[in-house]
């Protein structure tokens, strides 16, 4: 009888060890996949934001290459790329900044100011070409203007 007795408590031990070992297990696998839950909303989040800034940058891409189409022809004038670049700066204003995108304005908008001032008499007509200015003034003052030239 005490062989029987003993061979029974071998089995119940060895039984209360094969089941603390799978609720260890058990818990390691919550763990696991609580982890693993918030590393995919993470990740999803990042994927989110991603898309926003790629879709940004894809509508951007858009208004650039309308204006570079208008330019290559020759129809775009101040007020057009002034209203392309301000429409830009409105609704994508971290983009605006991040790009430099004003830098780029300016770029299309120099051979432009040339055309429209050349041949100006200032004393003759101090205020040619004033609301055009006025709106470039406007796009201009979000920036840092010392900063534009380093």
């Amino acid at each position: 009888m005490p062989g029987l007795q003993h061979n029974v408590r071998l089995f119940v031990d060895l039984a209360e060890l094969d089941i603390q070992k799978i609720d260890e297990d058990l818990r390691n696998e919550k763990e696991t996949t609580l982890s693993l839950l918030k590393e995919k909303e993470k990740l999803e989040k990042m994927a989110g934001e991603q898309k926003q800034q790629l879709d940004s940058m894809e509508k951007i891409a858009d208004v650039l290459g309308q204006v570079e189409t208008e330019s290559s022809f020759g129809t775009i004038t101040l007020d057009s790329l002034a209203n392309y670049f301000s429409d830009l700066e409105r609704t994508y204003g971290d983009d605006y900044k991040l790009y430099n995108l004003f830098c780029i304005a300016c770029s299309f908008a120099l051979p432009l100011f040339k055309r429209a001032f050349q041949g100006w008499d200032p004393l003759q007509n101090p205020s040619h070409k004033l609301d055009e200015m006025l709106m470039w003034k406007d796009l201009s003052d979000i920036w840092d203007v010392s900063t534009l030239y380093m």
